[in-house]
């Protein structure tokens, strides 16, 4: 009875060792499913981090792309209104000045009488109103042209 004693305290080692290797591979099965749930967790995180930052640049880009376009329509309406001024200022300096002084005046005048001022017979508005239309025509055919060639 020594000797089957013996192999079965034997066998009840090896089976320990077994049941601990089992034991061992069902955690590093559990381990494994962790890591590769915490992979994909952070993996899926920085996806939406990347997203958020790609939205974030473009409406960023797309403002500083309004705010340029608000200034570059600023700027084309200051030089606008600078060439009908200059354009003003010629024909009040030249041959014509008498005429169109005697205009406003009349027109000064007329506004008095009916009690307030309409610019129907004023000389300047005319001007004005021609040397803007000639710009505006100019920058659409400007974007015209662009529109060629997108």
């Amino acid at each position: 009875m020594c000797i089957r004693d013996s192999i079965e305290n034997k066998v009840r080692e090896q089976m320990h060792v077994a049941k601990a290797q089992i034991e061992y591979f069902t955690i590093h099965q559990n381990y494994l499913n962790i890591k590769t749930q915490s992979l994909n967790t952070f993996l899926t995180n920085e996806h939406l981090n990347l997203q958020r930052h790609i939205i974030d640049r473009t409406l960023n880009i797309f403002k500083q792309a309004q705010i340029y376009e608000e200034s570059n329509q600023r700027a084309y309406l200051r030089d606008i209104l600078e060439r009908a001024a200059t354009e003003i200022d010629k024909q009040l300096a030249g041959a014509d000045k008498e005429n169109i002084e005697k205009q406003m005046l009349e027109s000064a005048i007329e506004g008095l009488r009916k009690g307030y001022m309409d610019y129907q017979n004023d000389p300047i508005l005319p001007l004005v109103r021609q040397n803007i239309a000639r710009e505006v025509s100019r920058l659409k055919a400007l974007s015209q042209t662009c529109l060629l060639y997108t």
